[in-house]
């Protein structure tokens, strides 16, 4: 299905992280720095020398996260404290996107503290013009890792659109983990989020910038003023095998 309605030359770009702010100007989390070819530049474009950007670094004095522009299932991401980023040890063959940490709402918090936990939500871009939403998860951490990537060991709840829990934690394979976190005790079963609309509005809309592709999974982070943001987004593989075979068909 994937080749028909999200053709290789426009779903590639989801896997370019350092131009998410350029194709959704407003909406995506914005950069610090980015490193393109080699050469260090600003969010606008100013290329900066090496010793702009390590004075910039130690001007900011905060934890980033520093994230490989292709990269997928949060393999090669960096948490570093921007005092202690060595320029000759980050990897030299891929561009890279800096980011501040995202200081994500409380109630997100509460279920895991460790990661940013993020809402993956699934929009369809139907052939009238009609955005579907398909399907919403939310996803987290466990363990003490720092990413909420189900590939390295997170987990996920299935959320409706009106943001009510549904069913219980699962595993990257589909497997019932419970209905509490195995780390925090949160109860996940039946609570409301209560900024779903702004997320399905956000992800409706960008998508609506972008209607090359017909299916897109957004990871949208939710700050802790509650507004959402896109943290990534998805067109070459959106992940929804395992959703499909719990909560689908998707598409009939």
């Amino acid at each position: 299905m994937l080749p028909k309605i999200n053709p290789e030359k426009f779903k590639s770009l989801s896997e370019a992280k350092t131009i998410d702010h350029k194709l959704f100007p407003g909406k995506a989390i914005e950069p610090l720095l980015i490193r393109l070819r080699g050469v260090y530049m600003d969010r606008n474009g100013k290329v900066l020398d090496e010793n702009q950007v390590r004075e910039y670094l130690a001007e900011l004095d905060q934890e980033l996260v520093i994230k490989p522009d292709s990269g997928r299932q949060g393999k090669g991401i960096l948490f570093l404290d921007s005092n202690d980023i060595n320029l000759e040890k980050l990897p030299a063959e891929t561009d890279l996107v800096f980011q501040e940490v995202v200081s994500q709402h409380a109630s997100l918090k509460e279920i895991y503290p460790h990661s940013v936990n993020t809402f993956r939500v699934f929009t369809h871009l139907k052939k009238g013009g009609e955005i579907d939403i398909k399907f919403i998860n939310l996803r987290f951490g466990q363990g003490g890792l720092k990413v909420d990537n189900v590939s390295r060991g997170g987990f996920w709840v299935s959320i409706d659109i009106d943001g009510k829990t549904k069913g219980p934690i699962l595993d990257e394979f589909g497997i019932k983990v419970g209905v509490s976190h195995p780390d925090t005790g949160f109860n996940l079963s039946n609570i409301k989020i209560s900024f779903i609309d702004e997320i399905i509005y956000l992800c409706k809309e960008s998508h609506k910038m972008f209607p090359y592709v017909g299916l897109i999974g957004w990871d949208i982070c939710v700050d802790e003023n509650g507004h959402p943001f896109i943290l990534e987004w998805n067109a070459s593989n959106p992940w929804f095998w395992d959703i499909e075979a719990n909560y689908g068909p998707l598409f009939l």
